[in-house]
Protein backbone atom coordinates (compact mmCIF):
# COMPACT_ATOMS: atom_id res chain seq x y z
CA UNK A 1 0.00 0.00 0.00
CA UNK A 2 1.15 3.54 -0.67
CA UNK A 3 1.90 5.60 2.45
CA UNK A 4 0.27 8.99 2.91
CA UNK A 5 -3.18 10.48 2.68
CA UNK A 6 -5.60 9.94 -0.17
CA UNK A 7 -8.83 11.83 -0.73
CA UNK A 8 -11.72 11.14 -3.05
CA UNK A 9 -14.95 12.89 -4.01
CA UNK A 10 -18.08 10.90 -4.85
CA UNK A 11 -21.24 12.29 -6.40
CA UNK A 12 -24.64 10.72 -5.64
CA UNK A 13 -24.46 8.53 -8.75
CA UNK A 14 -21.17 6.91 -7.72
CA UNK A 15 -22.33 6.49 -4.14
CA UNK A 16 -25.56 4.87 -5.31
CA UNK A 17 -23.58 2.32 -7.31
CA UNK A 18 -21.60 1.38 -4.19
CA UNK A 19 -17.92 1.87 -3.39
CA UNK A 20 -15.49 -0.75 -2.07
CA UNK A 21 -12.22 -0.01 -0.25
CA UNK A 22 -9.68 -2.73 0.61
CA UNK A 23 -6.65 -2.54 2.85
CA UNK A 24 -3.84 -4.49 1.17
CA UNK A 25 -1.26 -3.44 3.76
CA UNK A 26 -0.38 -4.67 7.24
CA UNK A 27 -1.17 -1.55 9.25
CA UNK A 28 -4.49 0.06 10.15
CA UNK A 29 -6.16 2.62 7.90
CA UNK A 30 -8.02 5.58 9.35
CA UNK A 31 -10.91 7.12 7.47
CA UNK A 32 -12.72 10.45 7.66
CA UNK A 33 -16.06 10.87 5.89
CA UNK A 34 -17.56 14.29 5.22
CA UNK A 35 -21.02 14.64 3.71
CA UNK A 36 -22.25 18.00 2.43
CA UNK A 37 -25.40 19.19 0.71
CA UNK A 38 -28.64 21.06 1.34
CA UNK A 39 -31.21 19.25 3.48
CA UNK A 40 -34.40 18.04 1.80
CA UNK A 41 -36.48 19.14 4.78
CA UNK A 42 -36.19 22.04 7.21
CA UNK A 43 -34.11 20.85 10.21
CA UNK A 44 -36.24 20.55 13.37
CA UNK A 45 -35.48 22.45 16.60
CA UNK A 46 -32.84 20.70 18.69
CA UNK A 47 -31.42 21.10 22.20
CA UNK A 48 -28.19 19.16 22.85
CA UNK A 49 -26.55 21.03 25.70
CA UNK A 50 -27.87 24.42 24.54
CA UNK A 51 -31.28 25.97 24.10
CA UNK A 52 -31.71 28.89 21.70
CA UNK A 53 -34.55 31.26 20.79
CA UNK A 54 -34.95 33.91 18.11
CA UNK A 55 -37.30 36.88 18.53
CA UNK A 56 -38.29 39.61 16.07
CA UNK A 57 -39.07 43.17 17.17
CA UNK A 58 -40.14 46.31 15.39
CA UNK A 59 -38.05 49.39 16.07
CA UNK A 60 -40.54 50.60 18.68
CA UNK A 61 -40.05 47.40 20.69
CA UNK A 62 -43.34 45.74 19.76
CA UNK A 63 -43.24 42.09 18.64
CA UNK A 64 -42.97 41.60 14.87
CA UNK A 65 -44.91 38.89 13.07
CA UNK A 66 -42.75 37.24 10.35
CA UNK A 67 -45.96 36.48 8.43
CA UNK A 68 -46.82 40.21 8.20
CA UNK A 69 -43.70 42.06 7.02
CA UNK A 70 -43.75 44.78 4.37
CA UNK A 71 -40.94 45.64 1.96
CA UNK A 72 -38.81 48.38 3.51
CA UNK A 73 -39.56 47.40 7.12
CA UNK A 74 -36.62 47.39 9.52
CA UNK A 75 -36.63 44.83 12.30
CA UNK A 76 -34.47 43.82 15.27
CA UNK A 77 -33.48 40.14 15.56
CA UNK A 78 -32.64 39.01 19.11
CA UNK A 79 -30.95 35.62 19.63
CA UNK A 80 -30.78 34.16 23.14
CA UNK A 81 -28.77 31.01 23.81
CA UNK A 82 -28.62 29.25 27.19
CA UNK A 83 -26.17 26.47 28.11
CA UNK A 84 -27.57 23.61 30.17
CA UNK A 85 -24.39 23.14 32.22
CA UNK A 86 -22.33 25.55 34.32
CA UNK A 87 -19.11 25.17 32.34
CA UNK A 88 -17.17 27.54 30.10
CA UNK A 89 -18.24 27.37 26.48
CA UNK A 90 -16.43 29.18 23.65
CA UNK A 91 -19.69 29.69 21.81
CA UNK A 92 -20.52 30.51 18.20
CA UNK A 93 -23.96 31.70 17.05
CA UNK A 94 -24.94 31.41 13.37
CA UNK A 95 -28.20 32.78 12.04
CA UNK A 96 -28.92 32.34 8.32
CA UNK A 97 -30.94 35.13 6.70
CA UNK A 98 -34.21 34.63 4.85
CA UNK A 99 -33.71 35.40 1.16
CA UNK A 100 -35.71 38.65 1.41
CA UNK A 101 -33.67 40.20 4.26
CA UNK A 102 -30.42 42.18 4.40
CA UNK A 103 -28.50 43.04 7.55
CA UNK A 104 -28.23 46.78 8.19
CA UNK A 105 -26.17 46.69 11.36
CA UNK A 106 -25.13 44.78 14.48
CA UNK A 107 -26.18 45.97 17.93
CA UNK A 108 -23.62 46.22 20.72
CA UNK A 109 -24.20 46.27 24.51
CA UNK A 110 -24.55 50.07 24.56
CA UNK A 111 -27.68 49.75 22.39
CA UNK A 112 -29.49 47.71 25.07
CA UNK A 113 -29.54 47.88 28.88
CA UNK A 114 -26.10 48.14 30.48
CA UNK A 115 -24.82 46.19 33.44
CA UNK A 116 -25.06 48.25 36.67
CA UNK A 117 -22.17 50.68 37.24
CA UNK A 118 -20.27 50.79 40.53
CA UNK A 119 -22.90 53.15 41.91
CA UNK A 120 -25.81 51.06 40.67
CA UNK A 121 -26.55 53.25 37.65
CA UNK A 122 -28.09 51.40 34.71
CA UNK A 123 -27.97 52.99 31.28
CA UNK A 124 -30.52 52.27 28.58
CA UNK A 125 -29.62 52.60 24.90
CA UNK A 126 -31.75 53.21 21.83
CA UNK A 127 -33.05 49.64 21.78
CA UNK A 128 -33.44 49.02 25.50
CA UNK A 129 -36.29 46.58 24.86
CA UNK A 130 -33.74 43.88 23.89
CA UNK A 131 -32.37 43.90 27.46
CA UNK A 132 -28.72 43.33 28.30
CA UNK A 133 -26.59 42.17 25.35
CA UNK A 134 -23.44 40.06 25.55
CA UNK A 135 -20.05 41.62 24.84
CA UNK A 136 -19.13 39.41 21.90
CA UNK A 137 -15.62 38.59 20.77
CA UNK A 138 -16.95 38.49 17.20
CA UNK A 139 -20.19 39.92 15.79
CA UNK A 140 -20.26 39.99 11.99
CA UNK A 141 -22.89 40.88 9.41
CA UNK A 142 -22.28 38.74 6.32
CA UNK A 143 -24.16 38.60 3.03
CA UNK A 144 -26.27 35.59 3.99
CA UNK A 145 -25.92 35.26 7.76
CA UNK A 146 -25.10 36.77 11.13
CA UNK A 147 -22.16 35.24 13.01
CA UNK A 148 -21.31 35.93 16.65
CA UNK A 149 -18.87 34.40 19.14
CA UNK A 150 -18.55 34.79 22.91
CA UNK A 151 -17.14 32.90 25.90
CA UNK A 152 -19.90 32.11 28.40
CA UNK A 153 -19.96 30.22 31.71
CA UNK A 154 -23.41 29.13 32.80
CA UNK A 155 -25.00 32.38 31.62
CA UNK A 156 -27.04 33.18 28.54
CA UNK A 157 -25.56 34.70 25.39
CA UNK A 158 -27.70 37.49 23.95
CA UNK A 159 -26.87 38.97 20.54
CA UNK A 160 -28.94 41.22 18.27
CA UNK A 161 -28.81 42.80 14.84
CA UNK A 162 -31.00 44.91 12.53
CA UNK A 163 -32.40 43.74 9.20
CA UNK A 164 -34.35 45.37 6.38
CA UNK A 165 -36.94 43.57 4.25
CA UNK A 166 -35.83 44.23 0.66
CA UNK A 167 -37.48 41.61 -1.56
CA UNK A 168 -41.20 40.75 -1.58
CA UNK A 169 -42.13 37.08 -1.44
CA UNK A 170 -42.50 34.04 0.78
CA UNK A 171 -39.22 32.67 2.15
CA UNK A 172 -37.96 30.10 4.64
CA UNK A 173 -37.19 31.68 8.03
CA UNK A 174 -34.23 29.55 9.23
CA UNK A 175 -33.68 28.68 12.86
CA UNK A 176 -30.68 30.11 14.71
CA UNK A 177 -27.87 27.71 15.64
CA UNK A 178 -25.61 27.86 18.69
CA UNK A 179 -22.75 25.48 19.43
CA UNK A 180 -19.53 25.02 21.36
CA UNK A 181 -16.71 25.77 18.92
CA UNK A 182 -14.54 22.89 20.13
CA UNK A 183 -17.14 20.43 21.44
CA UNK A 184 -19.63 20.49 18.58
CA UNK A 185 -21.79 17.80 20.20
CA UNK A 186 -23.03 20.66 22.41
CA UNK A 187 -25.40 22.64 20.20
CA UNK A 188 -28.94 23.93 19.83
CA UNK A 189 -31.20 25.04 17.00
CA UNK A 190 -34.37 27.10 17.18
CA UNK A 191 -37.54 26.38 15.24
CA UNK A 192 -37.72 27.45 11.61
CA UNK A 193 -40.73 28.93 9.88
CA UNK A 194 -41.64 31.22 6.99
CA UNK A 195 -41.49 34.96 6.46
CA UNK A 196 -43.98 36.74 4.21
CA UNK A 197 -42.83 40.09 2.76
CA UNK A 198 -45.57 42.12 1.08
CA UNK A 199 -44.69 44.69 -1.62
CA UNK A 200 -44.26 48.27 -0.48
CA UNK A 201 -47.51 50.19 -0.70
CA UNK A 202 -47.58 52.86 -3.47
CA UNK A 203 -47.36 56.42 -2.24
CA UNK A 204 -50.46 58.54 -2.78
CA UNK A 205 -49.89 62.07 -4.18
CA UNK A 206 -49.86 64.80 -1.57
CA UNK A 207 -53.26 66.55 -1.23
CA UNK A 208 -53.67 69.94 -2.87
CA UNK A 209 -51.05 69.39 -5.56
CA UNK A 210 -51.68 69.38 -9.31
CA UNK A 211 -49.90 67.45 -12.01
CA UNK A 212 -49.30 69.61 -15.10
CA UNK A 213 -48.74 67.90 -18.44
CA UNK A 214 -48.34 69.42 -21.88
CA UNK A 215 -47.49 68.15 -25.31
CA UNK A 216 -48.40 68.00 -28.96
CA UNK A 217 -50.60 65.46 -30.78
CA UNK A 218 -49.62 63.69 -33.96
CA UNK A 219 -51.87 66.06 -35.91
CA UNK A 220 -49.95 69.06 -34.63
CA UNK A 221 -52.55 70.35 -32.12
CA UNK A 222 -51.13 71.42 -28.79
CA UNK A 223 -52.76 70.19 -25.57
CA UNK A 224 -52.39 70.76 -21.86
CA UNK A 225 -53.69 68.97 -18.77
CA UNK A 226 -53.66 70.43 -15.31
Amino acid sequence: ATAGTRAGRFDPGRLGAGQVFRNDGQGPIWRTVTVSGPPRQIPPPTSEGFSVDKTLFRLDGSPANPAAVRQGDRLIVLITGQPQAARTHPTVVIDLLPAGFEIEGVLDPSDGVSQPDWDGTVRTGQFGFVGTLTQARVAEARDDRFVGAADITGTAVRLAYMVRAVTPGSFVFPGAVIEDMYRTSFFGRSAAGRVEIAPQAPRAPAPGRWLRLSGQSAAGARWACR
